[in-house]
Order: C-alpha cells, then sequence, then structure tokens
C-alpha cells in the first residue's frame, strides 16, 4: 500500500489495528477517506467507526477472508499491471499521519512525496543500515515508525527487510530467538522491547 501510493499519488493514512471505534471515527471524520483497506479482524469496527462518522460510502477492500460489501483483495488482480506512475509533485501530500495524541487530540501531520523517502536517508545513516544488513523493527504497522524502519530506511540502502507477523504478546524469549535463527545484524525497537531483552539471559543467544 505504501508504494502503491507513492506510484498512484494518492495519500495515505496507515491506521495501528489496535485502535478503537472512537480513535478511527476521529481519523475518519478528519480525513473522510475515500478506500478503506483491512483484514478480517478488523472489519467489525471499522464499519462501526464509518456509521458513527457518517462517511459517504468508501470503497472497502479486504485483505483476507470475505465480507458483504467488501471487497476482496483479489479485486486487484483484474487491474492493468502496467500502469503508469501519477505525474507527482514533490510538495503533494503523501502521508498524513496522527501523532500519538500524548498531550490532547491526535493531530494530522503531513508528509510530501519528497520529505518522506528522501528524509529517511538520514534515518539509514541514524540506524546505522548498510546493503548487507537484515533489518528487524519492531512497530505495529500503521505507525510513522513503522514505514521509516519497516520500509524506507532500509530500502533506501537495500538492506532486507525481516518480518514476523504474530497476534500473540509480546514474548521476549521467541523474539529473540527469531533474531538468532534468523541472523539479524540491526534492530529497531521501542525502550519497552529493550526492557524485556535485558531481563532475559542474553548469554544463551548466539547473535
Amino acid at each position: 500500500t505504501h508504494l502503491a501510493a507513492i506510484k498512484g499519488g494518492y495519500r495515505l493514512s496507515p491506521a495501528a489495528s489496535i485502535l478503537g471505534v472512537n480513535d478511527l471515527k476521529y481519523r475518519f471524520e478528519k480525513i473522510m477517506p475515500k478506500v478503506i483497506l483491512a483484514d478480517a479482524d478488523n472489519v467489525e469496527k471499522i464499519e462501526e467507526a464509518e456509521k458513527a462518522a457518517n462517511l459517504s460510502i468508501p470503497i472497502k477492500i479486504i485483505i483476507d477472508g470475505h465480507r458483504e460489501g467488501w471487497y476482496p483483495l483479489s479485486v486487484l488482480d483484474e487491474q492493468n499491471t502496467e500502469a503508469e506512475a501519477a505525474q507527482t509533485k514533490p510538495d503533494d501530500n503523501l502521508f498524513l499521519f496522527f501523532t500519538s495524541g500524548t498531550t490532547g487530540m491526535p493531530k494530522i501531520v503531513c508528509h510530501t512525496q519528497l520529505s518522506y523517502p528522501i528524509g529517511n536517508l538520514t534515518t539509514a545513516a541514524w540506524i546505522g543500515l548498510k546493503k548487507e544488513d537484515i533489518h528487524y523493527n519492531i512497530s505495529q504497522p500503521g505507525w510513522a515508525k513503522f514505514a521509516w524502519s519497516s520500509l524506507f530506511a532500509p530500502w533506501n540502502v537495500g538492506a532486507t527487510i525481516f518480518a514476523h507477523h504474530t497476534k500473540e504478546r509480546f514474548n521476549a524469549a521467541k523474539t529473540l530467538s527469531l533474531i538468532e535463527k534468523h541472523k539479524i545484524t540491526t534492530l529497531c525497537a521501542p525502550p519497552t522491547v529493550l526492557r524485556f531483552f535485558i531481563q532475559e539471559d542474553l548469554s544463551a543467544y548466539q547473535f
């Protein structure tokens, strides 16, 4: 979706799956989306938020499973695979991120077709990424951290992106085993994760 938004000239507003109905309603009222992409686990609260926000009916695409009123992801297979990129300008809006809302209601932060992809050259340098790295970012899709560390920073330098999807609660031991097994060389994670890690017996792992 990130790459499609860039190429198609669309504005993308990622939303974390942990958001509740009121969180989604607030975002819907602010940005009035024309298309919603979601997985089956989040459909019900999206529909509830959509009704509460009184949206004009957007196109809705479900990426797994089936739901009345939603298009399956396979509908994209019927589209032209040779579509040309939109003629975007550097200052065209690309991302509409919402802040976490720690100082009041969440605010919209706009990034452009230029500011985000190019700005994350700095991120790659800050994380210390190189082409031969296997990079693992522990962040839920929907936050700006996911965009910069799970896509743009490693992509800008040609590094490999490691992704792990789970619906379980965070488990430090399992995560450390993943890092060991897949020979992860660089890691980006929030402080909470690092606190969990240092409570484990790190000497038991070969990094």
